[in-house]
């Protein structure tokens, strides 16, 4: 603006040339004139035509041939002035050196041709005065200055001008823009009207190419200034001006920013200097470039003053006309009516240019053209569409086009005409993925966004090095604050009432389009502030003057004025739609405005859609389906929107806590609409955040949005779940809070919503699980029996459904959904103690597994009448998984012991013999016997169980009755004392033994107490008993009778025989069992039916579920050298989910991760909470000791010897936990889960695993994928999730993920984490494992439809075993005889025993 202070303005010597001093038009009355000039013109002009030379060669005669011409111009008679252009135009050809052969020029301006042309060139501005009082052809008027700008373009392109004459012409075309463009107009067809679309992208391009040229003095370029000010009423400077400086901008940020992003191609359609133009923008160099931008950009001084009508009336050409006609109104001036579509395009103008530095990609066509047309459409910046009758202004060549929805423009085949166009190459080039702050543009209920189809996500590219928020508030910030601050003033002057008829003829005058027009122009200049300061680096610095001036604009903008909703709904809508990130960018003092957001966030997450559609079609009178589609996505991008701020402030009302609400009135005014008697702290927020969340889950209808509103209702229920159990450590007084209610209804809501859409069903399971886990969110039982049950009736309403609706997806549903009732009964085991659940549980299983229920419609069906048709593999696969789970689950769990037990293997086991054998073609037992006293006398086996769903590891000891039982310590202890009687043995042994016994007992009885909660279900007998209590009376009675019969038949044996008869010995005890025998008969292997299949060779039918529960059996011949070896690839097959996550830290500067691999050197350097974080995902261990997951399939599942499980490992640096030599360890029953800081990016993927990165990012990205190196990123075929993790000032940790971790299978993959999502440390090391786990149980899902499942691969391993090691039997003596015959007890006792001391192992009675 201070630029040119200090030159002086050319306007006077303007004025003075702009004079016309012909004696013609002095001296001599028009018509002598007229009547003199007309044959002198018309004898010049023939000659020209035919080419003959003229005949004046002196400079006397030559001038007053100049005189007649200068009064030529001034003539409104037609014929006149044409026969002067059209000499004009051919002597302008002088300047061309193909003129030497042309005889119409004169010699004499051959010679003198910059002396005449600089009085020439000032009487061809009089073609372009416009006289009131004469009636003139304006059409042929408008036709020859279109013709002499023409050639004039011609000649500055295709001459070099001295500096001179370009002075000269450019003071010229100053005069000719003056006295057309600064005169108020009142109908567009006048001529000033009509000439200026065709005068003012002339005046831009002839500046350019002086530029090219020559040095411009800084006088001119003020008289330009100080003149363009006058013309901004007029549409056309504005749109070219916007056109022009958009191309100068991008080519700066081109050459100065990123080559990558080539710059916008400037093509006018009003005059065909548009390439010549562009040629000049890309020859110069870069510091001419950017001053030429910086003064093209700053012509206009401040365009924000367009939106204020009462800076043009203070103009002398508005305020004389009113002094004179005292009966002219306001809206009798045109120009002032185009000032809401001028103003619109300002705003629109100043956003494209924040947007070019950003790096974004632009809409060139969505400024309005400046020529007026009849039918038109009232459109925003991201092409929103309104009703018919709206008045725009449009070029000639595309009326209406750019509010047409792009699917209209595709059939209608229209031309696109625009200043600004991209060719193709340059469109694919400049494919850059929007941001939230340019996504959505703003709306008014007048102003509908179109439905967009959908596209391809664009590759995002890294923009670090962009403008900060002082540089644009430097640049941009005067204008766009203005441009905000205005709606106050313009609001003011619509609702108040003043005495002047001049405010009041404003009032009533503004007709409801230009209404909605400067609703529009608000709506984008908040639109465009928001994106400035959202574009702020976490660590960046903002002036506290901008950040004030920020916030005071965001407390006028969020206020709902009654009275004004329609503007108040647009300019909230625009806030919103913006300001996705204000509150995750360490912006200070932002939290000042969170109550007056949850103000306006409220009104639309608890706003159904049906109910948001039809406000606004009765406020917009339109009822097409276009309207309908265009409301309802845009609400659905506001509520996205607003989900996303709640996402960012959930965490604070716990974080803060006690911290007092400062609302920003407080500070500036008292309003009268505020409130603050009472004093609020941070805590308070969430009794509105919370129920806000239930009731946009509620009222939510979009898929994308109900997710996130799973993530952050996951979210509010850890940090509520948290914040009560702090309370009740601290105060035990404390009042219980609203927490569990709000968690219940929670989980019940997102239940609801998933299974009524199973699209969101996928999620809606992350979710449960996710809650359901945590071991801080403690919900009532009879809740997760409510989601037990809804979850069985879904899977039973899925696998009913017609054939035809059965697809893939609709199978990894079910799939999915047995998963999670797995979870859930882990969890949860007091489920199981219901049989309503139990029952449930086991129709589902049947239902899965056969494909129908035994409980049917039509009555019971028997299993030996069941055929065996499941939905498919994966299902039944999932239904067994679910059975083993049941039949497996202990009360009371043991997990590291289980864990470590299933990982031995026969290795274990020194100096023993297995026998394998196969069982129903799906299970192999590798069985050996245990010597005589291993069990006391009895008969014991290691059992090694290898089934589709992993590998376990028993000793069955055989009892005839449970060691618990009374009954039998007294039995043993009457043999012990026999026996003692008998001489075989001494009191010693005999006390040894009994103590050593009541050990064993103890032991055995505290492990028999294990029992599955599927036993527990069995009634017992005693509740039998109550339950038939008449029954057992009389039992009871006749017992009573019966004992007292045998006692009277006793005695009379005793009266009548003396003789003592003689007392009963037991037997002695059998040291010799075939104990493999005995298992293999006690579960029925053995029996009669499996020897007859196995003899017969008869075959099973699968497809009947009676015969597929009959006991099969097969014999294996474990002696073939690549035996052992096909059962430890079985054993490398982990039925259970095991996940990797890699961890990564990359300071500041920091690029890709190739470059942080020595940050764990020195932890002393790194975040003490990213140290907190990584302790806190498990527990460590050394690869070489452990047995589990350890990240690398090579080294995990090994049998390790007991010397190594107990040796206790030395603490561990964080460099060497990089998954060779340690790793953080987590487990549970279903999944596996290793974290460790690698010391190299591997490009191997190990298989069909995802790789699942977690970054801690000192320094904000946008693109995650980027950090990545060279190779991965240009890599199609990778899977890779990126978790970045971004600490705050305050203290709190931003997430966000790369779009591979974001969706799968049309779904939240990373549930609880969500992109954006704002969280405190306590809870970020279990919500990033439960992400990991998600991610990698998704990722599982997903390949499962294309491919194997794990248990299918196991299922086939074993399968193949059995095929190539079977023992082919003839008979059944061959069969026994390797039975029996081969038996695996020949080896010693104290091998046993130390066999049995070195292995505890859990014992099961049988």
């Amino acid at each position: 603006m201070f630029m040119y202070n200090g030159y002086s303005s050319y306007d006077s010597e303007i004025q003075r040339h702009s004079i016309c001093n012909s004696p013609l038009s002095c001296s001599i009355p028009s018509v002598v004139a007229e009547k003199i000039a007309m044959p002198y013109l018309s004898h010049i002009y023939e000659l020209i035509i035919s080419n003959r030379p003229f005949s004046v060669t002196t400079d006397k005669d030559f001038k007053w041939t100049l005189e007649i011409f200068a009064f030529g111009f001034t003539c409104e008679e037609s014929a006149i002035y044409q026969l002067c252009a059209n000499v004009y135009v051919e002597w302008l050809k002088v300047f061309e050196t193909t003129s030497i052969n042309s005889n119409s020029i004169p010699p004499i301006l051959r010679e003198k041709t910059e002396f005449y042309w600089s009085q020439m060139f000032w009487h061809l501005y009089h073609l372009f005065v416009i006289h009131d009082e004469k009636t003139a052809d304006l059409l042929t008027k408008r036709m020859y200055t279109h013709k002499v700008l023409r050639q004039l373009q011609i000649m500055i392109s295709q001459t070099e001008l001295s500096f001179d004459l370009w002075h000269i012409l450019l003071q010229v075309f100053l005069a000719i823009g003056d006295t057309v463009l600064s005169p108020a107009y009142r109908t567009n067809e006048e001529c000033t009207a009509v000439m200026s679309h065709r005068l003012v992208p002339s005046i831009y391009q002839v500046f350019m190419a002086a530029i090219d040229k020559i040095q411009i003095p800084p006088g001119l370029w003020r008289t330009f200034r100080d003149y363009a000010q006058t013309w901004r009423h007029r549409p056309a400077v504005i749109y070219d001006w916007a056109q022009l400086t958009c191309v100068l901008t991008s080519t700066v940020v081109h050459k100065l920013w990123w080559s990558d992003i080539l710059p916008l191609q400037y093509v006018c359609t009003e005059t065909d200097q548009g390439e010549y133009t562009q040629k000049i923008i890309d020859s110069l160099s870069l510091d001419k470039l950017i001053i030429t931008w910086i003064q093209f950009l700053t012509i206009l001084q401040n365009p924000s003053d367009c939106g204020d009508i009462s800076i043009f009336l203070q103009m002398p050409k508005y305020s004389s006309q009113l002094q004179i006609n005292s009966n002219l109104k306001l809206k009798d001036f045109t120009s002032l009516q185009e000032l809401p579509r001028i103003f619109v395009n300002v705003t629109k103008a100043i956003g494209m240019f924040v947007d070019i530095w950003l790096g974004k990609e632009i809409d060139p066509t969505c400024l309005y053209s400046p020529k007026p047309s009849n039918h038109t459409i009232v459109i925003t910046s991201d092409n929103l569409l309104s009703t018919p009758n709206h008045h725009q202004s449009s070029r000639a060549t595309a009326q209406s086009l750019r509010g047409i929805p792009s699917f209209v423009q595709h059939h209608q085949q229209v031309p696109i005409p625009a200043t600004l166009r991209t060719t193709r190459s340059q469109v694919d080039n400049r494919k850059i993925n929007m941001p939230s702050s340019q996504t959505f543009s703003p709306m008014t209920p007048l102003l509908i966004a179109t439905t967009q189809p959908e596209k391809p996500s664009p590759i995002k590219m890294t923009r670090i090095n962009h403008p900060t928020v002082n540089s644009f508030m430097h640049l941009y910030g005067s204008w766009i604050l203005d441009c905000c601050l205005l709606q106050i003033k313009d609001r003011h002057s619509r609702s108040s009432i003043n005495d002047t008829s001049r405010a009041n003829e404003t009032e009533k005058n503004i007709d409801i389009q230009n209404e909605r027009l400067m609703d529009e122009a608000f709506a984008k200049s908040f639109a465009t502030i928001c994106t400035i300061f959202s574009s702020s680096q976490c660590d960046e610095f903002i002036y506290p003057e901008y950040l004030s001036r920020f916030y005071y604009v965001l407390q006028q903008g969020l206020r709902f004025y009654h009275g004004d909703e329609q503007r108040s709904q647009a300019i909230i809508e625009s806030i919103l739609l913006n300001s996705g990130d204000l509150f995750r960018i360490n912006l200070r003092g932002i939290n000042i405005l969170i109550s007056l957001y949850l103000d306006a966030i409220e009104y639309y997450l608890q706003t159904d859609i049906q109910s948001y559609i039809n406000y606004n079609l009765s406020i917009s009178k339109g009822t097409n389906n276009n309207n309908t589609s265009s409301i309802r996505d845009r609400f659905i991008r506001i509520r996205s929107k607003a989900i996303h701020i709640l996402m960012s402030i959930v965490s604070l009302p716990f974080h803060y806590e006690h911290l007092q609400q400062h609302l920003f009135e407080d500070h500036l005014e008292k309003s009268h609409d505020v409130q603050t008697t009472t004093i609020k702290t941070f805590l308070d927020y969430r009794l509105r955040i919370f129920p806000l969340l239930l009731s946009a889950l509620q009222t939510e209808q979009d898929i994308t949005n109900t997710q996130l509103l799973f993530g952050t209702i996951r979210l509010a229920c850890s940090l509520a779940a948290h914040h009560e159990r702090q309370q009740e450590q601290t105060d035990e007084n404390v009042k219980k809070d609203f927490t569990p209610g709000y968690l219940s209804h929670a989980v019940i809501l997102i239940c609801d919503k998933g299974t009524n859409d199973s699209h969101l069903f996928l999620a809606a399971l992350d979710t449960l699980i996710s809650i359901v886990t945590d071991p801080i969110c403690q919900l009532p039982i009879d809740i997760w029996k409510n989601v037990l049950k809804r979850l069985c009736t879904f899977v039973d309403a899925q696998l009913h459904r017609s054939p035809k609706d059965h697809t893939r997806e609709m199978h990894s549903t079910c799939v999915a959904t047995y998963n999670t009732l797995i979870t859930l009964i882990i969890e949860r085991p007091t489920l199981l103690d219901d049989y309503e659940n139990l029952y449930k549980l086991c129709e589902i299983i049947e239902l899965g597994i056969s494909g129908e229920k035994a409980q049917t419609p039509d009555g019971l069906v028997s299993k030996k009448d069941k055929e065996f048709h499941p939905a498919s593999q994966r299902v039944a696969e999932a239904a067994e998984y679910l059975m083993f789970v049941l039949f497996e689950h202990k009360a009371v769990l043991h997990l590291k012991n289980d864990i470590c037990r299933n990982w031995l293997d026969e290795s274990t086991f020194a100096n023993t013999t297995f026998k394998y054998f196969a069982i129903n073609g799906n299970t192999l037992f590798a069985m050996n016997e245990l010597p005589y006293n291993a069990n006391d006398g009895m008969p014991t086996i290691i059992l090694l169980c290898r089934g589709l769903f992993g590998k376990n590891v028993w000793t069955l000891n055989f009892r005839h009755n449970p060691l618990s039982n009374s009954t039998v310590q007294y039995n043993k202890v009457l043999n012990e004392r026999i026996e003692h009687e008998n001489g075989k043995s001494s009191s010693s042994p005999i006390n040894h033994s009994t103590a050593d016994q009541k050990d064993k007992s103890l032991i055995t009885h505290g492990t028999k107490n294990e029992r599955t909660k599927s036993e527990l279900s069995i009634p017992t007998l005693n509740s039998i008993l109550k339950r038939d209590e008449e029954k057992l009376n009389l039992f009871r009675a006749l017992k009573g009778k019966q004992i007292n019969i045998e006692e009277q038949a006793i005695q009379r044996a005793h009266i009548f025989d003396e003789k003592p008869l003689p007392e009963c010995k037991p037997p002695e005890c059998q040291k010799h069992f075939e104990s493999i025998r005995l298992f293999l008969s006690h579960y029925g292997f053995g029996s009669l039916d499996s020897m007859y299949h196995l003899m017969n060779g008869k075959h099973w039918n699968d497809t009947k579920l009676f015969d597929r529960l009959q006991p099969r059996i097969q014999l294996l011949n474990s002696d073939s050298d690549t035996f052992m070896d096909d059962i430890k690839k079985l054993d490398k097959i982990s039925p259970t989910l095991y996940c990797t996550g890699q961890i990564y830290y990359l300071k500041k500067h920091q690029t890709t991760l190739l470059d942080s691999f020595s940050n764990t050197k020195t932890p002393e350097e790194l975040n003490p909470a990213f140290l907190t974080m990584i302790s806190q995902f498990g527990t460590v261990v050394e690869v070489i000791r452990h047995c589990g997951w350890t990240g690398n399939i090579e080294t995990s599942w090994k049998t390790i010897a007991n010397s190594q499980t107990n040796t206790n490992s030395s603490s561990k640096t964080l460099a060497e936990i990089d998954g060779e030599d340690s790793i953080f360890y987590w487990v549970d029953l279903t999944t596996e889960m290793a974290f460790y800081l690698p010391h190299q990016f591997s490009v191997d993927n190990q298989g069909s695993e995802m790789r699942i990165l977690i970054v801690w990012l000192e320094e904000f990205r946008e693109d995650l994928d980027s950090i990545l190196p060279a190779q991965e990123q240009s890599s199609k075929l990778r899977d890779i999730s990126i978790i970045g993790i971004h600490p705050l000032k305050n203290h709190l940790f931003r997430i966000f993920l790369n779009s591979n971790a974001q969706r799968m299978q049309s779904a939240c993959a990373s549930i609880p984490l969500i992109d954006g999502m704002v969280i405190p440390l306590h809870i970020l090391s279990f919500f990033l494992r439960q992400a990991v786990h998600n991610l990698c149980r998704r990722k599982r899902l997903e390949d499962s439809q294309s491919s194997q499942t794990a248990y299918s691969v196991r299922k086939t391993r074993i399968t193949k075993i059995i095929e190539k090691y079977q023992n082919q039997t003839n008979n059944l003596d061959e069969f026994f005889q390797n039975l029996f015959f081969l038996s695996t007890t020949t080896e010693q006792e104290s091998n046993a025993q130390s066999t049995t001391n070195r292995n505890p192992m859990v014992v099961v009675q049988s």
